[in-house]
C-alpha cells in the first residue's frame, strides 16, 4: 500500500496542498466550459480560480515587488565558473517577494480546473519572480529571458508521474558555436521548484559536462546516442550521475547541452508533489524572445494567455491535446499573434497545421474530441520547431 504526504500539513507546519483530483469550487470555471477567447482575457476569471494570486495592471506593482535580487560578486563568479566547467549551477532558497506556497497552490488549482501547470504564467507572481531573477541570470550567463516557459506537477501518489526523460534542451545546437569564447552558453534554462524537490518526488538528475563526451562535441558518434556514449561498457560511469534535490524557492540553471532528466516519483513517498517551473534565457543572436522585452516586466494579460496557449500547442508531444481544445488554443493565440515575434508565430502556425494534418489523415483514430500529439516518426516539423 502506497503512502502519501500528511493531509493536515507538512513537516514545516504548512497546510497541505489539496489533491489535483479534488473537484473545483466553481465547476463553471473549468477549461472545457470556456468557449469565448474574451473570457480568458478577463483578469477576474483567473482570480476566481486562484484567489491568492493576482492579475494587476503594471502601475500597481511596487519597486520592492519588482526589484531584482542582488548577489555578491564573488558568488556570481563562482556560479559562472561552475556553469562553464560542469554545465550547471545551484542557488539556495532566496527571499523572493512572491510566495512559493501561493504559486504551488496556484498550480494545483489550475490543474483542478483542467489547465496544465504552465498556465501559472497568467499570474503576476510568476513574472515578478522571473524579473527578480533577471540580473542573476544576466550576470552569470550573459542571457535574458526569452519567454519560453513550462511548469510541472509531479505527484508521488501514482506510479506513472515523472519528469521528462534524459535530454538536452537544444540537442541540435552546434557545441562549437553555441558557447561564447569565455565558455558561457548562448542558451540556458532556469528551473525553480515551488515545493521541495527530492529523489522521492522527482528531483533533477544530470550528467556533469566533464563526464559527458557528447557535451562539447556532436552527439552522434559511430551511430551511438548520448546515453550509449556515456554508459555503454562503462558501468562505473553511473557514479557520475548527480542528483540535484532542491528546496522550494531555490534555483537550478543549466546549459542547453547538459544531459538532464526528472526522476519518477515514488508512490511510497511522504513528500508533497514536486511542483516547479522553468524558463529559457538566451542571447538574442542564438534565439530571440517570443515577444519584445519592452512588454516586461508585466506583459498584458492577453499576451500571457496567448503565450501559454501557443506553448501548449508547441508542447503537444509532452502534453497531448484534445483536437477541439487545440483549435481553441490556436484561436486564442491568433487574437494576439501580431504582438509576437513573427518567427515564433510561424512555429505555432506550423505546429497547428501539423496537428490538423494528423487529424485529417487519421480521422478514425482521432475523432473529434480525441487527443492529438506529434507523430514521433515525422521529424520534418520537429526539425523546424527545435
Amino acid at each position: 500500500m502506497a503512502y502519501c504526504f500528511p493531509v493536515a500539513g507538512d513537516s514545516q507546519g504548512r497546510t497541505a496542498l489539496p489533491r489535483t483530483t479534488e473537484p473545483p469550487a466553481e465547476p463553471s470555471l473549468v477549461a472545457s466550459a470556456q468557449t469565448e477567447v474574451s473570457d480568458l482575457f478577463d483578469a477576474s476569471y483567473w482570480q476566481r480560480i486562484c484567489p491568492q494570486l493576482h492579475v494587476r495592471s503594471p502601475d500597481e506593482h511596487t519597486t520592492e515587488q519588482l526589484a531584482p535580487r542582488a548577489f555578491p560578486t564573488a558568488q556570481i563568479e563562482a556560479w559562472r565558473e561552475k556553469m562553464v566547467e560542469e554545465g550547471f549551477f545551484q542557488v539556495p532558497p532566496v527571499d523572493w517577494s512572491v510566495s512559493m506556497r501561493d504559486l504551488a497552490l496556484g498550480v494545483v488549482q489550475l490543474v483542478q480546473h483542467g489547465y496544465t501547470p504552465s498556465y501559472i504564467v497568467v499570474f503576476d507572481e510568476l513574472w515578478q519572480l522571473v524579473h527578480q531573477l533577471s540580473d542573476l541570470v544576466k550576470a552569470v550567463t550573459g542571457n535574458a529571458c526569452i519567454m519560453d516557459f513550462f511548469a510541472w506537477h509531479i505527484s508521488p501518489h501514482t506510479t506513472t508521474d515523472a519528469g521528462w526523460g534524459p535530454h538536452r534542451d537544444r540537442p541540435n545546437s552546434n557545441p562549437l558555436t553555441s558557447f561564447r569564447p569565455d565558455g558561457t552558453p548562448l542558451y540556458n534554462t532556469v528551473w525553480v521548484p515551488f515545493t521541495n524537490a527530492t529523489p522521492d518526488n522527482s528531483c533533477l538528475y544530470v550528467v556533469p559536462a566533464p563526464f559527458d563526451p557528447g557535451y562539447a562535441t556532436n552527439d552522434l558518434y559511430n551511430g551511438s546516442q548520448p546515453l550509449e556514449r556515456i554508459f555503454h561498457g562503462n558501468p562505473d560511469a553511473y557514479q557520475d550521475i548527480r542528483a540535484l534535490p532542491a528546496a522550494a524557492g531555490s534555483v537550478i540553471s543549466f546549459t542547453h547541452r547538459l544531459l538532464h532528466w526528472g526522476s519518477r516519483a515514488s508512490p511510497y513517498s511522504l513528500d508533497e508533489p514536486r511542483i516547479a517551473m522553468a524558463f529559457a534565457a538566451a542571447d538574442d543572436s542564438f534565439e530571440p524572445p517570443q515577444f519584445d522585452r519592452s512588454y516586461l516586466p508585466m506583459p498584458p494579460l492577453a499576451m500571457r494567455v496567448a503565450l501559454v496557449s501557443a506553448q501548449s500547442i508547441l508542447h503537444a508531444h509532452q502534453e497531448p491535446l484534445r483536437i477541439k481544445h487545440e483549435r481553441f488554443l490556436y484561436k486564442t493565440f491568433q487574437a494576439q499573434s501580431r504582438r509576437f515575434n513573427p518567427a515564433y508565430a510561424k512555429k505555432v502556425d506550423l505546429m497547428h497545421q501539423h496537428l490538423e494534418a494528423n487529424e485529417l489523415a487519421n480521422p478514425s483514430e482521432q475523432p473529434e474530441g480525441s487527443s492529438v500529439e506529434e507523430d514521433s516518426d515525422d521529424s520534418s516539423v520537429l526539425d523546424v520547431l527545435s
